[in-house]
């Protein structure tokens, strides 16, 4: 589908689909003038907001599949045993809840531009999903409150207590003030996805996911 050099010599061969990779790994695994070595990067995410709960993730992806079946029409081939099933987690209404999924990038597109689909009886909303972790104590990233071992911070004011607590009216963002950024560039909070340093973070999360041309 297209190939790219990098600087250091390596090129960057990206497939139609997983049986053209498959045959291309096999014609070169023998080529002793090459060193394979597969993508590190990860498939996209999608949420799908609003299930009933009681499915298991078999009945979720059949029901997905059956109701929306212009899917494996339009790309050709059977979609089911490529969506899984990442987590489940619970909506504001309690007999509902969010599903995370993860499929090759020509499925996730497929379901994203749609942004609505066909479930049950209804239409549930469908959104990408980045797996960022945010922590709620210290506000950095790649953890969560769980296993934190920081102080609290404010994401609010940047101060040493839980935003619960804060009676600022001034934001002061914590990431951007340990960042040494501009006092100037630092009057938001920390969960503002302006942040210069979340926006930073969300696009090197996203260089480490499987995107094909044009993917949005």
């Amino acid at each position: 589908k297209s190939i790219r050099h990098l600087k250091d010599g390596a090129i960057v061969v990206e497939s139609h689909n997983e049986s053209q990779q498959e045959k291309l790994k096999q014609a070169l695994k023998d080529k002793v003038q090459f060193q394979l070595k597969e993508s590190q990067q990860t498939n996209p995410m999608f949420l799908i907001t609003g299930i009933e709960k009681g499915f298991t993730d078999e009945e979720f992806i059949n029901e997905i599949i059956r109701l929306n079946n212009e899917i494996e029409n339009e790309l050709g081939y059977k979609v089911g045993e490529k969506i899984k099933v990442i987590a489940k987690r619970q909506c504001r209404n309690e007999i509902k809840q969010n599903w995370i999924c993860q499929a090759p990038p020509d499925i996730a597109k497929w379901f994203l531009k749609r942004q609505k689909i066909n479930f049950d009886l209804v239409k549930v909303y469908v959104q990408e999903h980045l797996n960022l972790a945010v922590c709620f104590r210290c506000c950095n990233f790649g953890h969560v409150s769980k296993y934190c071992s920081e102080k609290d911070s404010c994401y609010k004011c940047s101060g040493e207590h839980s935003a619960k607590d804060c009676t600022s009216i001034n934001l002061k963002c914590i990431n951007c003030l340990k960042m040494k950024y501009d006092e100037q560039d630092c009057h938001h909070s920390a969960r503002d996805d302006n942040c210069p340093v979340y926006k930073k973070r969300i696009e090197r999360y996203k260089n480490q996911v499987n995107y094909n041309d044009n993917f949005l």
